[in-house]
């Protein structure tokens, strides 16, 4: 139920240390908490844990909870929740010392308040800071609730790199310390604040800093609040400061001199990615601990978790062609497609003397920001060596050559394997091909490779493990492709 904290989607218990596991690729839905692990006890640290790639949905209380970690990692896991509790945490490290990871992170909680990433008691050492970076959080509803984008509480040595987080709050209680993108409490040490967004959606505070001596480095940070009166406030004790300029006079040692403080112009609330215009391109530093952004772009370098890239008309991610029954298969998967309308598929035999024939028109997907798998067959290919190429073109009738490839018909018969079907060995004889490596593929009826080498020559390969079935068999050599079956008995 929501209301039992006990119940989590994966747990470790404290009564004993499970070291060096990984909690990786799960839809985990519902449930208190997410991902729940803890060691035994703060000094007596469980070892190795690595949390990555999970979509973690509707948590109630935590998304992940990181407890008694020694170097633990979480790492590109998507958290959402429609929690809403006003003391949700979307991560939550308590006593993970020694270097803690957590990178590439989105926590996305609009009806919820608390923290998106929470930091308490988590020590590096000066030769192993701790790491956030690369994080996209949004949390809140809009309420005058108390609320925290990223807090780091009594933590020493910990690097904030490159961050986009926003609180959703309209509370100003205490000049909006309740309210606040980043804040730094209690007492720390060597925390290093450098390339982040720190966006206060409502009307609290950008950043605060509780204790002036926590901070080791903070610049070139996008400070800013939609409607608060207040940016920032350095030290409990010191003035609240109503702007970049009054919060660079009043911290200490040039700290963000060369920050911003301007609306960063992101997609939407669900989506923190930055847009043309943003005046957070090429404002970042060059940081040697980060080169590459939230989605694995380097880095030019921009602040926040995103770098902005110019979105190109089409992604392609392969264009192929295999031999199936004497037919010549064509097979392209993009990634994302912007204002595409169709493609086109050309063939020609003599690619010198730039003679193409149109095979096919296929209907694109216009706008699409996902995998989109296409494919053709020709029927009638050309005997011998052709060649096939693609073409997209968009709607307003500008077009682009994306990829050439090249087919040779009449090595269907170069390659046979034998015995077929067979129990526990294969070998390839092969004709008229010499001195080159052949790629081996045997792929299950799911499309799941099983089997994956080269070979030279008629080079046995081991079967028996197969279950038995039918197969295919993928042979891949120069720039040709084949696929027969396989049978398992």
């Amino acid at each position: 139920s929501q209301d039992n904290d006990r119940r989590s989607i994966i747990a470790s218990s404290s009564d004993f240390n499970n070291n060096d596991n990984e909690i990786s690729h799960n839809i985990l839905t519902d449930g208190s908490h997410g991902v729940y692990v803890s060691g035994m006890a703060f000094n007596n640290l469980e070892s190795g844990m690595f949390i990555f790639g999970n979509t973690i949905v509707n948590p109630w209380f935590t998304g992940i909870h990181l407890q008694n970690q020694d170097a633990c990692i979480a790492r590109k896991n998507y958290i959402t929740t429609n929690s809403t509790r006003t003391n949700f945490t979307g991560i939550y490290g308590y006593y993970a010392d020694n270097g803690i990871q957590i990178q590439k992170n989105q926590v996305y909680a609009p009806n919820a308040y608390g923290y998106g990433i929470y930091l308490y008691y988590c020590d590096g050492t000066a030769g192993d800071y701790g790491e956030t970076s690369n994080n996209m959080i949004f949390i809140g509803g809009g309420a005058a609730t108390s609320n925290y984008g990223i807090m780091v509480n009594v933590s020493d040595y910990q690097n904030i790199y490159y961050n986009t987080a926003i609180s959703n709050s309209t509370s100003t209680i205490n000049s909006g310390e309740l309210n606040c993108a980043f804040k730094s409490w209690n007492t720390c040490n060597n925390q290093r604040v450098i390339n982040n967004i720190f966006w206060n959606y409502g009307s609290g505070l950008a950043i605060h800093v509780d204790i002036a001596a926590s901070i080791e480095a903070l610049d070139y940070n996008d400070l800013y609040t939609s409607s608060g009166a207040v940016l920032g406030r350095w030290v409990t004790t010191s003035s609240a400061d109503a702007s970049l300029a009054s919060w660079q006079a009043v911290t200490p040692g040039g700290f963000d001199g060369n920050s911003i403080s301007a609306d960063p112009l992101i997609v939407s609330t669900g989506d923190l990615h930055i847009q043309s215009g943003s005046p957070c391109i090429d404002q970042a530093t060059d940081l040697a601990d980060v080169t590459d952004d939230i989605d694995d772009e380097s880095r030019a370098t921009d602040i926040g978790a995103d770098e902005y890239s110019d979105p190109l008309p089409i992604e392609l991610l392969s264009f192929t062609a295999d031999i199936e029954s004497s037919q010549v298969h064509l097979r392209w998967v993009t990634v994302s497609e912007i204002n595409n309308d169709y493609y086109s598929i050309e063939k020609c035999q003599d690619i010198s003397a730039n003679n193409w024939e149109e095979l096919a028109l296929i209907p694109a997907e216009g706008q699409k920001n996902a995998i989109t798998s296409y494919e053709i067959i020709d029927e009638r290919p050309y005997v011998g060596i052709s060649y096939y190429r693609l073409k997209q073109t968009d709607f307003d009738g500008s077009f682009e050559y994306l990829k050439t490839i090249a087919v040779n018909l009449n090595n269907t018969g170069d390659i046979c394997v034998y015995p077929n079907p067979a129990e526990n060995h294969i070998r390839l004889f092969t004709k008229n091909i010499t001195d080159q490596k052949i790629s081996i593929e045997i792929i299950s009826l799911e499309g799941e490779i099983k089997i994956q080498k080269e070979v030279e020559g008629s080079e046995e390969i081991n079967i028996s493990n197969l279950a038995e079935g039918v197969y295919f068999i993928k042979l891949q050599y120069d720039n040709f492709s084949i696929i027969q079956k396989l049978i398992k008995y």
